[in-house]
């Protein structure tokens, strides 16, 4: 939620969400943290998608792929299709942070988020 600014970052990454520091409401807010997160969540799966791309063609992993079922039998390593279910690694450890965190602005004693 930098929206450009130039102090905080050279570059703009994420959707334009406004200024956190003019929301009114805690809607707006709710809205703004909403989109930004969607984009996020596709960026992240865009770019792991890349990446196991490019890991299968130049980094193989043919031990694994013996213990994978599926592998053997289609005769592809774990990372280009070869697994009965694909795995991934995204971990979704930060979760209960992100809404211990969203429950305390709501709960803040901010006359202007409500």
């Amino acid at each position: 939620m930098l929206n450009d600014d130039p102090k905080k970052s050279k570059k703009q990454f994420g959707p334009k969400t406004g200024d956190p520091e003019k929301f009114e409401t805690w809607e707006e807010f709710w809205n703004a943290w909403v989109n930004q997160i969607q984009f996020m969540i596709k960026n992240t799966a865009e770019n792991y998608n890349l990446l196991e791309q490019l890991r299968s063609e130049f980094l193989p992993t043919p031990y694994v792929s013996t213990i994978v079922r599926g592998c053997a039998e289609k005769a592809l390593d774990v990372r280009s299709g070869g697994p009965e279910l694909r795995f991934i690694t995204i971990e979704g450890v930060g979760y209960a942070t992100t809404v211990d965190s969203l429950l305390a602005i709501k709960k803040k004693q901010r006359p202007r988020i409500t």
